[in-house]
């Protein structure tokens, strides 16, 4: 049982982290008024896009940076990995960092930390290869890729 918890809990930490990050990133902005059908159909995209996320506002509130420059799903998902990849670096760095800083506390709790910046660490290497492949795909090949998924 209590090696099913080191990764559940290591997972709810890089959850909470990254939706602290999020939180802390989003800055208050006004809603300007769409002045191109360009722009409307790129912040669409992302409209649709987040509402079939598990988390739709966390979405939102992330990508809708790159409403303008994501045009395709293609890169939008290239846009939605790469900040995952670079928040899961972030959370990585930020318990290394933990890890290295912690004179208090047990053997138990330093290995926690660790195994967590192992995990996290693999999450990077896969983000990472899947950024890779989603920037390989050909334009047409990324809805019949995702269909068959």
């Amino acid at each position: 049982m209590r090696s099913f918890l080191k990764p559940v809990s290591c997972i709810l930490l890089l959850a909470f982290l990254l939706a602290a990050s999020a939180d802390r990133s989003a800055s208050p902005r006004k809603k300007s008024q769409k002045t191109s059908s360009s722009s409307s159909s790129s912040s669409n995209l992302v409209e649709i896009s987040c509402a079939q996320a598990r988390y739709p506002s966390l979405c939102l509130r992330t990508l809708s940076a790159y409403a303008s420059t994501a045009k395709t799903p293609s890169t939008l998902a290239q846009a939605a990995v790469s900040v995952a990849l670079r928040r899961s670096r972030d959370a990585a760095d930020f318990l290394s960092g933990s890890v290295n800083a912690r004179s208090g506390g047990g053997k138990r709790e330093r290995g926690a930390l660790k195994d967590c910046v192992e995990q996290i660490g693999d999450s990077v290497e896969e983000l990472s290869q899947s950024l890779g492949e989603l920037k390989r795909l050909r334009p047409g090949t990324f809805r019949a890729r995702l269909l068959t998924r």
